[in-house]
C-alpha cells in the first residue's frame, strides 16, 4: 500500500477478453495474456483508487499500430482476405484511443473493464476490401491460414492475432456519453490513409 495512492489506475489489456473466440487449433494468445494481466491487476487492492481496465482492440493510426503492415501488404497486391476472411475485426482510431483514455480518467462513473473499440466491427474480408478501396489498389491476393501460420513462425508473431475473430462493442463508453470521432471504418481510413 502506498502513502498517496493515485485517484485512478488504468490498466491496458486486450479486447479479446470481452469476446473470447478461439482459433481452430484452440490457441488464443491475446485472450490468455489479457486474462492473466487483468488477474494480476485485480489482485492488487487499492480501496482509494478507481481502477479501469482498458480492453483495447486493434489500434489504427498514421504513425503506428496494426494498420501500418496491412497498408504495406495491400500496396504490394497482397491485401486480400486473410484466413477465411469471416473473422470479425474490432478496431479503434488512435485519436479515439487517446480520447477514450482521457475520458476514462476524467469520468468518475467509469470503473472496471471498458471496451476501447469503435462501434463498427467488420469482417476481415470487408476490412481488407475497404483498405484497398481507400488506397485505390484494384486487387489483393488472399493469405490462407497455413501461410499466416508459417509467416508467423518465421517472424516470431502469433497468427491468432489475425485469424481469431474479435467482435466487441463499447457499451460502457457509450452509456457514459462518449461519442466516437471515427465511428465507421471508412471515416477512419479516410483520415489515416489519405
Amino acid at each position: 500500500m502506498v502513502a498517496n495512492p493515485p485517484k485512478v489506475w488504468l490498466n491496458a489489456s486486450s479486447a479479446a477478453i470481452s469476446h473470447p473466440n478461439k482459433e481452430e487449433n484452440g490457441e488464443d494468445f491475446m485472450l490468455y495474456v489479457g486474462l492473466e494481466w487483468e488477474k494480476a491487476f485485480n489482485a492488487i487492492k487499492n480501496p482509494n483508487t478507481r481502477k479501469v481496465a482498458l480492453r483495447i482492440s486493434l489500434v489504427f493510426g498514421k504513425e503506428g499500430g496494426a494498420l501500418i503492415p496491412l497498408k504495406k501488404i495491400t500496396k504490394l497486391g497482397l491485401g486480400g482476405k486473410q484466413g477465411s476472411g469471416k473473422q470479425m475485426v474490432s478496431w479503434v482510431h488512435t485519436k479515439d484511443f487517446v480520447a477514450t483514455t482521457n475520458y476514462a480518467i476524467e469520468n468518475q462513473a467509469i470503473t472496471g473493464p471498458i471496451v476501447v473499440a469503435a462501434p463498427d466491427a467488420i469482417s476481415n474480408t470487408k476490412l481488407m476490401s475497404t483498405i484497398r478501396q481507400t488506397l485505390n489498389v484494384p486487387f489483393g491476393l488472399p493469405a490462407f491460414s497455413w501461410m499466416l501460420k508459417i509467416g508467423g513462425f518465421i517472424i516470431g508473431t502469433e497468427p491468432s492475432l489475425i485469424l481469431n475473430s474479435m467482435k466487441v462493442y463499447p457499451e460502457k463508453l457509450e452509456k457514459n456519453g462518449y461519442e466516437f470521432r471515427f465511428d465507421t471504418l471508412k471515416s477512419a481510413l479516410k483520415d489515416i490513409l489519405k
